[in-house]
């Protein structure tokens, strides 16, 4: 915020820092951590992002994991919760002996197989940004990939946006306790692109072993070697889903895009769960303030980098002096929040500390203008809003801060955004979703995700306006993902689509696909384009003849329209889906 703007300090100092002793994300940081968080500093751990655009190792793991494991992990509890702790985590850990997949253990509190003790801890895997399975160890049967399917699916299904980490085997034993450790592994390893996790491999870590049965590790020295080797996987692990590269400038916290315009808007309408229109609003501002340049000073022209870490003291507190990428005034409120200074400097640090002020966190909250601008239904309201709310320059709303809000939705928000390649792979997976709707199963997502059919099938069988279609009430902003390959025949992204509201139909010879109700200037494909099964179309919302924000999902065969059950039902189970052709046009039941 530049010149002529009204600092407004809403809480003080003594507030925040008995609020945050109080509150359990403390017992979560590091002492160091804790210690700035008491002194008012909100602490800011940049995930590292090489400059080839790989991720590589974090420092810290944080937030919740929940691990699920058999004598191995039960032996090693002490050490993994001292370790997980270390890296700002809190651990849970249900682990007991002769546990596998789909058999119980026998230790006391934890008699049951690891897909019984999931229903049982159903709260703690909902709540877990990490989730780490270590079972094999015990899987006799033949059936053993199917079990890894069966426990992933159902991790997911409570789910979707937890990291996923399977711990390999790393011993054979001896006598009536030899395993085929190759084999197991194996399984573990061919399984893990298709399900989705990732593989945390102790075969080559030197785990000592205890002499007795040459299949546990020993009590001390094993132990640490295993959770070193598991923390440490999980540490180093890729933040982003398997298979999926992230496009990120070093140091900067899962950014996508090939400039930082782009980046902007795919980080406010993907992690910050804003809709086009709404990042639209506040990129129109954003680019007469900094032109999206996070080392920007005010007054100073365009590409004249000053870093935090270079402003004197009078500068952090000079109320008449902006810096950063929406021109934070004065530059200490945001800089003074991150130690060292110097890590202010990065664009996706500072979209962090934007998106918290506009949740009400940090020191500096500005909960009211968030909860306006999400309250708005179009670009011009949303950019007027960030203007006065947030910014709260003197005067009346600019004109051409509107303007320019209105060109960046056209040109990201309807043609594919920033980055379509980067689209087209579902950029969430570098940042993770809220609510598990991103879930993709193969090359399909929502809407035939398997946990949309086999959990909620009355959505696909029920008669809909007189005629079969399927309503899934997914909330605003959920990304719909095309069924299968066609020809985007016609589409509105405006919100003015009929009573389809924004909406996409595919066109596939005589079968056309719908997908009704998205969110306005949401749309990546123009009409035209040839889309693959799993593309991106657009996100989910409540325009048109609409009553909730769901997704309405249509299949029409030489203009009849046809129940999707069938086609969804294969799809749910993992088959080849029937040619549409095929599909019944009754048989939706109530």
């Amino acid at each position: 915020m530049g010149t002529f703007k009204k600092i407004i300090f809403a809480s003080s100092l003594l507030f925040w820092a008995t609020f945050l002793v109080a509150t359990p994300l403390v017992s979560a940081l590091s002492p160091e951590q804790q210690l700035l968080y008491r002194q008012g500093i909100n602490y800011f751990d940049v995930n590292a992002c090489s400059a080839s655009g790989a991720s590589t190792q974090t420092s810290t793991i944080g937030g919740a994991v929940y691990m699920l494991g058999d004598s191995i992990t039960a032996r090693a509890k002490d050490n993994l919760d001292t370790e997980f702790t270390a890296k700002s985590a809190t651990p849970y850990i249900n682990a007991s002996t002769s546990r596998s997949i789909t058999k119980a253990g026998t230790d006391d509190g934890f008699k049951t197989s690891g897909l019984d003790a999931l229903d049982g801890d159903q709260d703690r895997v909902k709540n877990a940004s990490t989730i780490v399975i270590a079972l094999g160890t015990n899987q006799r049967d033949s059936d053993f990939k199917q079990s890894i399917k069966d426990t992933i699916t159902k991790v997911k299904g409570y789910n979707a946006a937890a990291r996923i980490y399977w711990v390999n085997v790393f011993s054979e034993g001896k006598g009536s306790n030899k395993i085929d450790k190759d084999a197991i592994n194996k399984i573990i390893n061919d399984s893990s692109d298709s399900l989705g996790y990732t593989v945390i491999d102790t075969t080559d870590k030197n785990i000592e072993l205890d002499d007795s049965d040459k299949i546990h590790e020993t009590i001390g020295t094993g132990t640490k070697n295993f959770a070193d080797t598991v923390v440490g996987g999980v540490a180093g692990g890729n933040t982003a889903d398997p298979g999926t590269q992230c496009s990120c400038d070093a140091g900067s916290i899962g950014l996508t895009g090939s400039d930082n315009e782009s980046k902007v808007y795919n980080y406010l309408t993907g992690t910050a769960g804003l809709k086009p229109f709404q990042a639209a609003g506040i990129m129109g501002s954003m680019f007469f303030e900094s032109n999206y340049e996070p080392q920007r000073l005010q007054s100073t022209p365009s590409g004249k980098e000053t870093p935090a870490e270079s402003l004197s003291p009078g500068q952090l507190s000079d109320t008449n002096l902006g810096w950063g990428i929406v021109q934070w005034t004065p530059p200490g409120k945001i800089i003074n929040t991150f130690s060292p200074k110097s890590k202010a400097n990065d664009l996706g640090a500072q979209l962090k500390f934007l998106q918290d002020q506009l949740d009400g966190k940090t020191t500096s909250p500005e909960k009211a203008a968030g909860d306006q601008l999400k309250a708005t239904t179009d670009v011009v309201s949303a950019a007027s809003t960030f203007e006065l709310k947030y910014e709260r320059h003197a005067g009346l709303a600019q004109p051409e801060r509107a303007n320019k809000a209105q060109d960046i939705l056209t040109k990201l928000g309807s043609a594919g955004g920033g980055d379509p390649a980067a689209d087209t792979a579902d950029t969430a997976t570098c940042s993770v979703s809220s609510d598990g709707s991103g879930e993709v199963t193969g090359e399909y997502s929502l809407p035939v995700a398997k946990k949309w059919f086999t959990e909620h099938e009355d959505y696909f069988t029920k008669p809909h306006h007189d005629y079969p279609a399927a309503d899934i009430p997914v909330t605003s902003g959920t990304k719909i993902f095309s069924v299968a390959k066609g020809e985007v025949s016609e589409l509105a992204n405006s919100g003015w689509g009929g009573g389809a509201g924004t909406h996409v139909f595919v066109k596939d010879g005589d079968v056309v696909y719908g997908y009704f109700h998205g969110t306005p200037g949401s749309v990546r494909v123009k009409v035209g384009d040839t889309v693959e099964p799993g593309q991106l179309l657009m996100l989910s919302d409540n325009t048109g003849h609409s009553e909730g924000a769901h997704l309405h999902f249509q299949i029409e065969v030489g203009g009849v329209k046809h129940c999707p059950q069938n086609l969804l039902e294969a799809i749910g189970k993992g088959t080849t889906p029937p040619a549409p052709k095929t599909l019944p046009t009754s048989g939706c039941t109530n």
